[in-house]
């Protein structure tokens, strides 16, 4: 690779192309009327764009020069990956420009670093529909096919209904609960997609280690009897997924069928109910 000799050689190079590109063909503003100048301004405006084109070209090539980037992408991974713990995002989306973002801040450093940020799977393995729908999606196809942990908890009491009626969250768990390390949900059981989202749970899961799944105190199952309940069968009797892997469970506010249970591996178990329903889950 060749280098040149100074930067004087740089400044006469790019002075002469400056030169010759633009002096004869933009050098007379006193010629420019009616439609002769918005084609001068939009000509100027391509070669805007081609310069700061260029100028991120020669950016990259100078901090590819950095010794941090001369380090194999299996170690930026790594990096990245003890940033994540250290450096966490906020758990609720943000309302406005100039936020926190974490350590998604290293993804802004330069092209180097966001394209190995972007594609290495272990780094988006957490999929928190808090910080919206977009984000939970984009972490879901950057993830791969990594262990993951979905989770499903909105900010706010009323969230659940409002985000649920946007989101197709029982197709996305079926879809990925193969690959779910822990899935952590609180739905509303008035809602119409609690039916979807339970049936998505009738799948194998055989990395998945943790559960937590509650329904608001404003659902059926709360509200109303035992008697009320049996015309909801979907609502009240949850089905839960094949993991033989399963330590920790909790359900709060459902009923399921311990024949479902496998407790061989089971290290923590919690669960809650309404007060009203008398008989034993």
């Amino acid at each position: 690779m060749s280098i040149p000799d100074s930067t004087a050689s740089a400044a006469d190079y790019w002075r002469s192309a400056a030169e010759q590109r633009l002096l004869h063909s933009y050098d007379q503003p006193h010629c420019w009327q009616g439609k002769n100048l918005k084609d001068v301004q939009s000509a100027l405006a391509l070669e805007i764009d081609v310069v700061a084109a260029l100028l991120c070209s020669l950016r990259t090539r100078y901090n590819a020069a950095a010794p941090v980037n001369r380090l194999p992408p299996e170690v930026l991974t790594n990096i990245f990956g003890i940033l994540k713990k250290v450096d966490i995002p906020p758990t609720t989306k943000p309302d406005g420009p100039g936020y926190h973002i974490g350590w998604l801040r290293l993804t802004h450093v330069c092209s180097q670093w966001r394209s190995v940020a972007l594609h290495s799977p272990c780094l988006w393995t957490d999929v928190i529909f808090s910080l919206g729908s977009n984000w939970a999606e984009e972490s879901l196809q950057r993830s791969r096919t990594a262990p993951i942990v979905f989770e499903f908890v909105p900010s706010k009491p009323w969230e659940p209904r409002r985000n649920l009626a946007k989101i197709n969250l029982g197709a996305l768990i079926a879809q990925h609960l193969h690959r779910m390390r822990v899935l952590n949900l609180k739905t509303d059981a008035d809602s119409k997609s609690i039916i979807p989202i339970c049936a998505s749970l009738r799948g194998e899961a055989p990395v998945l280690e943790e559960i937590k799944f509650s329904n608001l105190p404003s659902s059926l199952l709360i509200g109303n009897t035992r008697a009320q309940a049996q015309n909801h069968p979907h609502e009240r009797m949850l089905s839960l997924p094949i993991a033989p892997r399963l330590r920790r469970l909790q359900l709060w506010y459902f009923h399921f069928l311990w024949s479902s249970l496998i407790f061989k591996n089971l290290l923590n178990l919690s669960l809650g109910r309404s007060h009203k329903h008398s008989a034993d889950s």
